[in-house]
């Protein structure tokens, strides 16, 4: 065989590998990158349920409410059904959780801040909303991380895979030169 045909099959070899590589970047960048977009709300979602947090305390130091406090508890119905957190519970399977939350705002602590005379008589309701939230924010949490761990993990996987595969490239290199002759160009 001639060393123009070695040559030949030695550049198709590296170009092969050199595809093979950049294509396993990309399908890792890919895999990265849908699981970073999933969880590019969740941050968001998790500052509305600190807001829903404080509001619901402020709503407790407006005890007794009247026509003036009216603003405050439809911001807070309004924050409560925004679409940071709607969209955020919906993607990460949480809306059994954030139905119960919705429940207990409307069946027990809007009308316990309703019919409240001192802070006092809402607090217990408050306190447990709160916890509630604080429930769903640590399920938002749990899930995120998780999500940002496998996105670690793929990447670790796909560089052990390009290194693996530069280390056979640089062995079937060197075989094909030390085939051919050319000693001189091995590392």
């Amino acid at each position: 065989m001639s060393i123009a045909y070695h040559r030949f099959s030695i550049i198709n070899q590296v170009i092969g590998l050199m595809l093979l590589i950049a294509v396993l970047g990309i399908i890792g960048m890919t895999i990265s990158n849908s699981m970073i977009i999933s969880v590019q709300g969740n941050a968001h979602a998790i500052n509305k349920s600190g807001s829903l947090r404080m509001q619901s305390y402020h709503l407790l130091s407006l005890v007794p409410l009247n026509q003036y406090s009216d603003v405050y508890v439809s911001e807070l119905e309004k924050n409560l059904l925004s679409d940071e957190l709607t969209q955020v519970v919906e993607i990460e399977d949480l809306k059994p959780q954030f139905s119960e939350i919705y429940q207990y705002w409307v069946t027990e602590l809007k009308p316990a801040l309703n019919r409240a005379v001192s802070p006092n008589d809402a607090r217990l309701a408050v306190v447990t909303f709160v916890n509630k939230l604080d429930a769903l924010v640590r399920n938002i949490d749990e899930k995120t991380e998780r999500k940002i761990t496998y996105v670690a993990i793929t990447q670790m996987v796909f560089i052990s895979l390009v290194r693996c595969y530069l280390f056979l490239l640089s062995a079937i290199l060197e075989r094909k030169f030390i085939h051919l002759g050319l000693s001189y160009f091995i590392w």
